[in-house]
């Protein structure tokens, strides 16, 4: 965990873990109590024990660089057979 500015901690990990429950910070020694934002690129995962269960008052996504973009519609399809809906219509 690296320290910046007032209070500010930025958390790296050397494998991926994707982050479901709220323990992982008191693992860090951080108190959510006293945590204003949380930021970490993540698709889906963290809804189950951060949106779910009420902590979270609410959600700003961004579409970060990378391999796992929030909006698939971006993403280039070929070779789609046809009738596979909704990628080709039906």
């Amino acid at each position: 965990m690296l320290l910046s500015g007032d209070n500010n901690r930025v958390i790296l990990t050397p494998l991926l873990r994707q982050v479901t429950e709220t323990d992982i910070f008191a693992s860090l020694g951080s108190k959510l109590d006293d945590v204003d934002i949380i930021a970490w690129k993540s698709t889906v995962h963290f809804r189950r024990g951060f949106v779910e269960n009420g902590f979270a008052k609410s959600v700003a996504w961004v579409d970060a660089p990378g391999s796992g973009p929030a909006d698939l519609a971006g993403i280039p399809r070929k070779n789609i057979p046809e009738g596979i809906y909704p990628l080709t219509g039906g």
